[in-house]
């Protein structure tokens, strides 16, 4: 059951200002990606490839029992580029997910019937780094024929791709592209139903994990197991629950690894029967709520550089959009920007975000008006600027999630200073020393703090 109530954060907001434009999505600018006749069951893929361009795949429905999956990019700047057609002529065809393979190529995965039943099951198909041509690998890349519902992938330890899907009562994965090899099935029983899943790979130990959703009887909830190199027991996401029930998800599961650092981190709601929290969960380690709210939606989360995090949800009564990233250690979350969404929206069904370089490129599929369709923008971290007077000065320290920044230029008073390695910087003033500073950096959004007089 899918809540809508007005959240109330916990945490400081600090507002991003929002334009409107067609061709571009840097920070603050919406852009509408897909076309307008879309349905509040489409998601998204994305990758990244080498050269910082973002790659979205998603489902068009070209008429009746005729649907393509459809191909897009966006530049590091946030402009859209053209489209190209992965695969056409499909009777019926699921959301799709990308991968970006060793040798820098995409590759595409999506369920769907052709014209034939034998031409069901998932299908797949490669491209170059442009994405401007794909070719469509076989038949099917799953060993079954039946239709299955989305199929998330990613790319194994060992540079395979592999991808899990659901069907009835089976929760299965398949590693490479070859039909001829089985599907392994997953699910904890034959109880349905296991919904959404999606993998990633944890760059220390190589492991593939997969994460979904269940509302199957006696064990609902969110949950994730090992599938590679070896297959090991579910758990059960902490705080999923409350009194044994817990809130669907109508988006593949959120499931990350982090970029140079080990871990497989899961974002979802906790509460019942509105979401309360969000919460922050490694794969076989602890969990974190990193935020409260009365009722929190389509959370989500992304890998960013330096091992740390991004986490993106939405709050039910004004449609605001909020993201932050973590530290480092992936162990907290720092300032929290909120974000309005495109202009006219009426509902936001699913948030997605990419974050390998810095800033989060966020697609939100939103109703505005009579049309729906996923729309792009951009969200810079947010820095947290602290401030102790002092006689004849201010020291400021400047930090990003609690970790140091050097190099921001904090201005009080009249007066600036860059900060130094420790994120430290001191300002020397006249008289008293109350007043409001700033803190700026290239790639963050601002900080303010109002000092006190000691």
């Amino acid at each position: 059951m899918r809540a809508i109530a007005v959240v109330t954060v916990v945490i400081p907001l600090l507002a991003v200002s929002v334009a409107f434009a067609a061709t571009t999505g840097s920070p603050g600018v919406w852009s509408q990606v897909t076309e307008a006749n879309g349905r509040n069951i489409d998601e998204a893929g994305v990758a990244r490839t080498a050269d910082g361009v973002l790659h979205v795949v998603w489902k068009r429905r070209d008429g009746s029992l005729a649907e393509s999956i459809v191909h897009r990019t966006i530049s590091p700047a946030g402009k859209l580029g053209g489209t190209s057609v992965v695969l056409s002529g499909l009777k019926s065809v699921g959301n799709p997910d990308l991968v970006t393979l060793p040798g820098n190529r995409l590759r595409a995965f999506f369920p769907g019937l052709g014209d034939t039943n034998p031409d069901g099951g998932v299908k797949a198909a490669t491209a170059p780094a442009s994405g401007a041509a794909w070719t469509r690998e076989g038949v099917r890349v799953s060993s079954t024929a039946s239709a299955v519902s989305p199929a998330g992938a990613t790319v194994t330890g060992s540079g395979d791709s592999v991808f899990a899907y659901s069907l009835s009562f089976v929760l299965a994965f398949h590693v490479g592209v070859d039909p001829a090899a089985a599907d392994t099935s997953i699910a904890p029983d034959r109880k349905c139903c296991d919904y959404l899943p999606d993998v990633a790979t944890d760059v220390g130990s190589k492991a593939t994990v997969v994460a979904w959703y269940s509302n199957a009887d006696g064990r609902p909830g969110i949950w994730a197991r090992q599938i590679l190199p070896s297959v090991g027991p579910p758990a059960l996401a902490p705080g999923s629950l409350q009194g044994g029930k817990g809130l669907s998800i109508d988006q593949q599961t959120p499931v990350t690894a982090r970029l140079g650092a080990p871990g497989v981190y899961v974002a979802y709601c906790s509460g019942y029967p509105t979401c309360k929290g969000v919460v922050l969960w490694r794969f076989g380690g602890g969990s974190k709520t990193v935020a409260k709210g009365a009722d929190v939606e389509d959370v989500n989360v992304a890998a960013a550089p330096e091992g740390r995090l991004w986490v993106v949800w939405h709050e039910g009564g004004s449609k605001t959009i909020y993201a932050a990233r973590t530290n480092k250690a992936a162990t907290r979350l720092g300032a929290i920007a909120e974000v309005a969404p495109p202009k006219g929206t009426s509902s936001i069904w699913k948030l997605k975000g990419e974050g390998s370089r810095g800033p989060l490129d966020v697609l939100a599929s939103v109703t505005t008006g009579s049309s729906l369709a996923t729309w792009h923008t951009q969200v810079r971290p947010t820095l947290s600027l602290t401030a102790k007077p002092g006689k004849g000065a201010v020291t400021f320290t400047v930090t990003d999630a609690g970790d140091p920044v050097p190099g921001a230029r904090v201005s009080y008073a009249g007066r600036a200073a860059s900060t130094n390695g420790q994120g430290v910087a001191r300002v020397t003033v006249q008289g008293s020393a109350a007043g409001k500073a700033t803190a700026t950096k290239a790639a963050y959004n601002r900080a303010t703090v109002t000092v006190r007089s000691p």
